[in-house]
């Protein structure tokens, strides 16, 4: 039998669509908002911490609805991984006030043991984002407390994760105890099926338990042939690889950008240079905004476009060789190419 909390009064039933045998509380209506708190997720240790927090939101509401949206809006700012609830506009303002004057317990979150099992069952388990909580330590403070560290991100089925991963929110503990911010270093494989894109976030600074194995290129076997497989070495990489791809670009592409960029600047080759966005005009060409450790570099994209696409062209006989292989694309590696092809010299732009 399934274990589940009741979200209206905080204890537990039997049930995950039954009614409360407490309260008579029922079914949300959303279905997958009634199972995320279940054993099938997360041990019953961690749903009687979620009903005390439910239960400290109901003494201080002034009703039933109010107090759930609060609950919503707090499981969706402290473990978005567990769901994210968007609070309707009437309850918004009252929540705030809530979660602002209410000193909440805290939640530790175990994973339930059921939890492999329940994905072992799932068709899309080996595509899907994979998330599991670890206990780490606030290095301010030294307290205990749970993270979400995703060893596979699916940014098709899970889109709201590419903000997160740009923001930089789903690398951060935020310490429940001393409200220090620290960066938890761990590895992830990003996927995006729709564009198709692969990309191995590598992070040597990571503890041994954070990292994974890179993936044989016939674990994509079942999907689409013509993945591009990208490895990154940090967290900004991985970010501007999300950008760039779900702009509509192609990283060699944007790597032969930066190499103009920092020609016609004077900055080193070896300096981080970041796409940034795309700037679309109405009344003018199109500009691209790079962006590196003092300034925003604005480069006229449009105007140079043709260039940049001829010394693709040529470029595209060496690069299809190594379409099916994971590649870091830096500047570095496009020089390489490009000084392989013979064109490293006649470049002027």
């Amino acid at each position: 039998m399934t274990t589940a909390l009741c979200t209206n009064c905080g204890n537990l039933k039997f049930g995950a669509y039954l009614s409360c045998e407490k309260c008579g509380c029922g079914s949300t209506g959303n279905t997958d908002l009634d199972m995320a708190f279940t054993d099938h997720y997360v041990t019953e240790r961690t749903l009687r911490e979620f009903g005390q927090v439910v239960q400290t939101l109901r003494f201080s509401a002034k009703d039933e609805a109010t107090a759930f949206w609060a609950f919503m809006k707090y499981v969706s700012e402290q473990y978005p991984e567990i769901i994210i609830a968007v609070v309707p506009l009437k309850y918004q303002k009252e929540a705030d006030a809530i979660l602002d004057r209410t000193q909440l317990p805290e939640v530790f979150v175990e994973d339930s043991p059921r939890l492999d099992t329940i994905e072992l069952l799932a068709i899309e388990a080996r595509y899907a984002s994979h998330v599991r909580h670890h206990k780490i330590e606030c290095e301010s403070c030294g307290h205990p407390q749970s993270f979400a560290v995703w060893s596979r991100i699916n940014g098709s089925f899970d889109p709201w994760l590419k903000m997160f991963i740009v923001t930089g929110r789903l690398f951060e503990n935020h310490c429940r105890c001393c409200g220090h911010r620290q960066r938890v270093a761990y590895e992830t494989l990003y996927l995006d099926i729709d564009l198709p894109l692969a990309i191995w976030l590598r992070n040597s600074d990571c503890k041994p338990e954070f990292k994974i194995q890179l993936p044989a290129l016939d674990y994509f076997s079942d999907l689409s042939s013509d993945f591009t497989f990208r490895i990154v070495p940090g967290l900004l990489g991985l970010s501007e690889k999300i950008l760039i791809f779900g702009d509509g670009y192609d990283d060699m592409l944007i790597e032969f950008l930066k190499l103009c960029v920092s020609i016609q600047n004077g900055i080193d080759l070896t300096s981080p240079l970041f796409y940034e966005k795309t700037n679309r005009k109405f009344f003018s060409k199109n500009t691209i905004t790079f962006l590196n450790s003092s300034q925003e570099i604005e480069y006229p994209f449009q105007a140079q476009k043709a260039n940049a696409i001829q010394a693709m062209t040529k470029l595209q006989p060496m690069l299809s060789k190594l379409k099916s292989k994971w590649l870091s694309v830096d500047r570095q590696f496009l020089v390489e190419i490009l000084e392989k092809a013979g064109l490293m010299k006649p470049i002027d732009i």
